[in-house]
């Protein structure tokens, strides 16, 4: 069995290189004694003046690609990883997002004085007094439908009007800053772990406080470390979509989105998913008929709303065998599971398609996604020929507001 020992060390060297020695250098010997192994994940690599060039859906893809590649296995067994990045905020948010929460993780910050990646201690001379980070919440909640910005502030201060200028409306706008923000204000893992404290904290009262969101807009001035441990937080099964922004100081607006993380469907739409009409294409459905079809897919549903698979039921059987039968392959398997959000790292792929489906729908029912399997099958036009299975099976667990079975 491998050493879980064994430190793993994660290089995202996106906008420059980062040189073994440096990294080698800044992680205590302690950490190390083990024995450490290097991962580089690059899925593009550009410099500061070209962000504003990036396509973030195909940096995204191959992100996402990397890190099965290269990380997943690897931190299955690891108890601990060191991460090292130069990379634009987005991308750091999102390699935090995909990683397990069962790893401990420490990061590295570049140091633009030292020029090293070093941490000052807590208690040495050159750290500087505990910076307590404010959260700004609004005074009372709703129940309204929509979104909530949040701001996170340590590098520099991100002004409302900034966010205004993409985001001119939402239920709320939620602060996490320092009193006085820096590039190097948080020259210590126990000052970073603070705002991340904070910003978890922000998470949880904004989600209490507004039931009905929709999407939290995440602006981030903070360096790359603390974006990849803020992105650690975001909790897919409990958060609606986070979209996140990259900062251009010559553009108008100065902030454009960039990766959607724990991206869902939106309930009480006509069509499934928000992406879904923008996207169709050869294998989504688009007739006139549809909107009314997929308003059952998002009623009430004792099958799409379980909280996990219940075997023992039919209706559970019976999707799973048209799922078997629809997707029958590795890679049609893997697509629908892509395109529903699902978290395809939980699922080992190296099994019969069978045994692939029981393992993907306990995953789908865990994570509250069931519903949204279901409806891209339904609106998958290459499989056209289950879809009366599919609607007879969501009709005969549709529920009424008193919880009897529609007829």
């Amino acid at each position: 069995m491998s050493d879980p020992n064994r430190l793993l060390v994660v290089s995202h060297p996106v906008l420059a290189p980062i040189g073994l020695d440096r990294m080698e250098h800044a992680i205590p010997a302690s950490e190390r004694a083990g024995g450490w192994d290097l991962v580089e994940i690059t899925p593009v690599r550009t410099e500061l003046g070209r962000l504003h060039e990036i396509d973030w859906a195909a940096v995204l893809a191959e992100q996402e690609r990397l890190f099965a590649e290269r990380i997943h296995g690897e931190i299955a067994w690891r108890r601990r990883l060191a991460y090292f990045g130069f990379a634009p905020i987005p991308l750091a948010l999102h390699l935090g997002y995909l990683m397990t929460r069962s790893v401990n993780v420490d990061v590295y910050q570049h140091n633009r004085f030292r020029f090293d990646w070093a941490w000052s201690s807590d208690d040495s001379a050159s750290a500087p007094p505990p910076l307590k980070p404010q959260i700004c919440l609004p005074e009372h909640g709703s129940r309204d439908e929509g979104p909530v910005v949040i701001r996170v502030s340590t590098s520099h201060r991100i002004a409302p009007w900034e966010t205004a200028e993409v985001v001119p409306s939402s239920l709320a706008e939620v602060d996490v800053m320092l009193a006085v923000p820096g590039e190097d204000a948080l020259r210590t893992q126990s000052a970073l772990t603070e705002v991340v404290v904070a910003f978890n904290e922000a998470l949880s009262r904004v989600k209490s406080m507004f039931p009905r969101l929709t999407a939290i807009h995440l602006f981030a001035a903070v360096p790359v470390g603390l974006a990849f441990r803020m992105g650690a937080q975001i909790n897919p099964t409990i958060y609606p979509e986070v979209i996140t922004y990259q900062y251009w100081r010559k553009g108008t607006p100065r902030y454009r989105q960039a990766i959607v993380l724990a991206e869902r469907c939106r309930a009480g739409l006509s069509a499934p998913c928000l992406d879904l009409v923008a996207s169709a294409g050869n294998n989504v459905v688009v007739d006139a008929a549809l909107p009314v079809v997929m308003n059952l897919y998002d009623a009430p549903s004792r099958f799409l709303d379980a909280p996990s698979y219940r075997w023992d039921e039919e209706a559970s059987s019976c999707f799973c065998e048209i799922m078997v039968r629809a997707y029958d392959s590795v890679p049609r398997a893997r697509e629908i599971l892509a395109k529903s959000g699902i978290d395809r790292y939980s699922i080992n792929f190296e099994q019969p398609v069978r045994a692939i489906w029981y393992e993907a729908l306990e995953v789908a029912a865990r994570e509250g996604l069931t519903r949204r399997l279901a409806q891209r099958a339904r609106t998958d036009n290459s499989i056209a020929a289950y879809h009366p299975e599919l609607d007879k099976i969501i009709k005969a667990t549709h529920t009424t507001k008193e919880g009897a079975c529609q007829p």
